[in-house]
């Protein structure tokens, strides 16, 4: 029989919880990949579901700030976007938009990447903590990168541990780190672990960081809390858990293996984690299962916002654990108690959602969105719902996709339709709705596709909502 990542973690550590109080002693540096298990059964190939055969158009608007809206003209790198920008990927990303061409689309917090079809990645905006996965000895290590850059492998350290990826098939942006997923199911990552003294520790889920080569702050050997360029989660590959998705909160992080597991790693305070029940002062500096949630209950999908995380079954249900006091959970709790609710174990969101299958989730800063497999949009959260609300101004129209942002929301119907919506006057202007200089609040979803927009007449096929930006990929005019 196989075992789960609960009983290899186990006997690995005996059980033990690296958490706050660690000793120099139980310090643990990744061991070599030489010594791991090839995952075989993942291939380096394209596979039909990754190749795309039809270049898309890049489209980006919102708030520019760091050089998280890609421009050929550094000056923009803060301008504010108030409609969509068609973005030059020839001339930006220096590909010939044929051959070689944008695949993908992510928005983080205050970041962005693409990955292109022949699997290279590049990313772009704040760069805080090395997070965008650049060598800090390189040009491009930087506290921000306007420009955006390739992120090669590693050629400037022998760890076994570094980046050597294949192709990259996906990526996650946190607030303040990065994952890069391979073709392998190898998952590396980068930026900031955490504070012992701040908001906790683990959040990159490599255990105790010391000092190296890729490490910065103090001497080797020492203790750090930056990862400045993407370094293997070597455990998972220990165990043979090939990754299929990862998810990145403001200190935490939810990891979903082929096998349909979650783990989480991070700053255990208010559930973030999903294991409160066993001591919320113990941080994971490891990727730990969700024990609640095993893979017998086949999750799909895992989305994690600021400090809360959402998880899909494939039967189309919806759990949440983590910070409440927005609603973000979508449980029916959280205001009552204000600034300290939190759903400490994975809990089912239900609410007008009961008997519905969802088929996709999305998580923002502070609120969560769900659709249907009718179509329906489900918000709940930003201090407005407790539990999900039925979007019925969209009744009519069939979403098929949904992307929070920061009090915020974008979806997009079966016809490549966009629509926008929030409150953003809680924040200055920052033209993440897309609707021009003048429409800076929309309580009800507005189509962006319409008027003098230039996404007029445009099929979208992708979305992606950061927190103050949004990108599409286009399908191109014929």
């Amino acid at each position: 029989m196989k075992l789960s990542h609960l009983q290899r973690l186990s006997s690995r550590v005996g059980g033990r919880n690296f958490g706050r109080s660690i000793s120099r002693h139980n310090m643990i540096i990744p061991s070599s990949k030489d010594s791991f298990t090839p995952l075989s059964s993942f291939s380096s190939e394209v596979t039909v579901e990754e190749k795309n055969t039809m270049p898309y158009d890049l489209y980006f608007w919102g708030t520019g700030s760091h050089g998280r809206i890609p421009s050929s003209a550094p000056t923009n790198t803060n301008k504010v976007f108030y409609t969509p920008q068609l973005v030059d990927v020839k001339e930006v990303f220096g590909v010939d938009n044929e051959t070689v061409f944008v695949q993908d689309i992510n928005c983080g917090p205050t970041t962005s990447a693409v990955v292109l079809n022949n699997g290279k990645c590049i990313t772009f905006g704040s760069n805080k903590h090395g997070m965008l996965g650049h060598d800090s000895s390189s040009p491009a290590g930087t506290d921000s990168i306007a420009k955006p850059t390739v992120v090669n492998p590693s050629s400037h350290s022998t760890s076994s541990s570094s980046f050597q990826y294949k192709r990259i098939k996906d990526i996650a942006l946190g607030t303040n780190s990065t994952a890069f997923i391979d073709s392998d199911g190898y998952a590396y990552v980068c930026g900031y672990d955490g504070s012992i003294l701040k908001e906790g520790v683990g959040c990159l889920g490599l255990g105790p960081l010391v000092s190296s080569d890729d490490a910065k702050g103090g001497d080797k050997g020492d203790l750090v809390s930056t990862m400045h360029h993407p370094t293997l989660i070597t455990s998972l590959v220990e165990d043979g858990c090939p990754i299929q998705s990862v998810s990145i909160g403001t200190s935490h992080m939810a990891v979903l293996t082929t096998e349909g597991e979650i783990l989480s790693t991070g700053a255990a305070a208010y559930g973030r984690c999903g294991n409160f029940f066993e001591n919320d002062a113990i941080d994971r500096v490891y990727l730990e299962p969700v024990e609640l949630l095993t893979s017998n209950d086949h999750v799909k999908q895992v989305e994690c916002g600021d400090d809360f995380t959402l998880a899909l079954t494939s039967d189309g249900i919806v759990y949440a654990w983590g910070r409440n006091h927005q609603g973000q959970c979508g449980t029916g709790a959280g205001l009552s108690v204000e600034m300290y609710a939190f759903e400490p174990m994975p809990s089912i969101v239900e609410g007008p959602m009961e008997g519905r299958k969802i088929v996709q989730i999305s998580a923002g800063a502070t609120h969560g969105g769900a659709v249907s497999d009718i179509g329906e949009l489900y918000l709940w959260g930003m201090g407005k719902y407790l539990q999900p609300e039925h979007i019925s101004s969209l009744s009519g129209i069939k979403i098929v996709n949904v992307s929070c942002g920061s009090d915020y929301t974008v979806a997009l119907d079966e016809d490549g339709n966009i629509y926008t919506f929030g409150n953003r006057s809680k924040t200055k202007k920052n033209g993440c709705l897309g609707l021009g200089i003048n429409d800076t609040n929309a309580i009800d979803p507005v189509r962006v596709n319409d008027g003098d927009s230039p996404l007029n007449g445009r099929i979208v096929e992708k979305i992606s909502a950061g927190w103050d930006h949004v990108a599409c990929l286009v399908r191109k005019n014929k």
